[in-house]
């Protein structure tokens, strides 16, 4: 018993010690800053489709425990293209990125988390919270020294501390993160709340992100960012866009505008500037000849449209632009790809 009382006074003391030490002690630890999600998350522009997210957002934003399966997706809502990004029974299975969905079920921790440590068996008055210090040491005062916990979950850090606490015999360790600090994604662009969030997850479906940062009505396509990647394009009326999963680090563009290919015609002969031009659909051949400046004094009446043919060879047909513009002859549609040349006189 005096051996029991003695270990117990040598705790109290290094809780005092410690708690004065720690810059983040003043959290209230009956708080959470749960992801505010209204709900719906809007995917196209005309809201003729939209996920509900609401429970599984707040289950990703809270306990860091593994989702249970029927949280990545609501039986209500569209499903997030189950048979490419389901994990399955298995939890194992890779989003179309190739981002293993098992990393949605773990975190490890990094510096700057601030960490809630805790001996049940033990009361204490001080606070329990603990900030992963540059190196990615936390210094616990039960422990002689710094221990290194970046990059392990919050059970192997609770195991580690168990073996490191050499005066309590099998004493029973609880660490859980109570502020994200080091897993971070940035949002900008078209949401009502742009900047950093912290990712409660190695891997978070784009969707927990998006309903962080509160899409607006404007909103697209998303454009990803990943160091050693080329770009990530998703268009948001796509409805397995919103299941990619994200990474720390990644950097998440959110436009307004509609994500469409330039395309071009060709323009050459006595016309005023040859070459490149953009190209729209119904544009007619007139059109393409006034948006390349008209033509020249040297030009005749005939015009060759030149393209390709389903079997790679090109079809060239001719017209008569003085019939055209006598309203004689119909005024051609070109298409994407076309070669227009107005023929010198002779």
């Amino acid at each position: 018993m005096k051996k029991l009382t003695s270990a117990a006074l040598l705790i109290f003391s290094f809780f005092g010690v410690s708690a004065n030490s720690q810059d983040k002690s003043s959290l209230a630890l009956d708080s959470t800053n749960p992801i505010a999600v209204g709900g719906i998350l809007r995917v196209s522009a005309d809201s003729s489709e939209a996920i509900r997210v609401g429970d599984a957002a707040l289950a990703m934003a809270g306990d860091p425990q593994p989702l249970p399966a029927s949280s990545r997706a609501s039986t209500s809502a569209i499903r997030l293209g189950e048979e490419k990004n389901a994990p399955g029974e298995s939890g194992k299975g890779l989003n179309p990125l190739g981002v293993n969905w098992a990393l949605t079920e773990s975190y490890r921790v990094g510096v700057g988390d601030v960490l809630d440590v805790r001996l049940p068996e033990i009361g204490t008055t001080q606070s329990t919270l603990y900030t992963v210090i540059d190196g990615g040491l936390l210094d616990f005062p039960l422990v002689s020294n710094p221990v290194k916990v970046a990059g392990l979950t919050t059970d192997e850090i609770a195991a580690l501390l168990a073996r490191e606490i050499k005066f309590l015999e099998n004493p029973q360790v609880v660490v859980n993160v109570r502020d994200y600090g080091s897993h971070y994604v940035n949002v900008a662009g078209f949401v009502a709340a742009p900047g950093a969030r912290a990712l409660r997850r190695e891997a978070v479906p784009l969707y927990v992100v998006l309903s962080e940062a509160r899409l607006l009505s404007e909103a697209t396509w998303v454009v990803i960012n990943r160091v050693g990647q080329s770009p990530i394009v998703l268009d948001l009326a796509d409805r397995d866009t919103t299941g990619t999963l994200v990474l720390a680090g990644d950097e998440i563009k959110v436009a307004g505008m509609p994500l469409v290919r330039t395309e071009y015609f060709y323009a050459g002969g006595a016309i005023s500037t040859s070459g490149q031009k953009p190209y729209h659909p119904g544009m007619t051949l007139t059109q393409a000849i006034m948006a390349s400046g008209g033509i020249t004094t040297s030009a005749g009446n005939m015009v060759r449209i030149t393209r390709q043919g389903e079997d790679g060879l090109l079809i060239t047909s001719e017209y008569d632009l003085g019939k055209i513009t006598e309203g004689r002859t119909p005024d051609p549609l070109l298409k994407a790809g076309d070669r227009i040349e107005v023929v010198k006189l002779p």
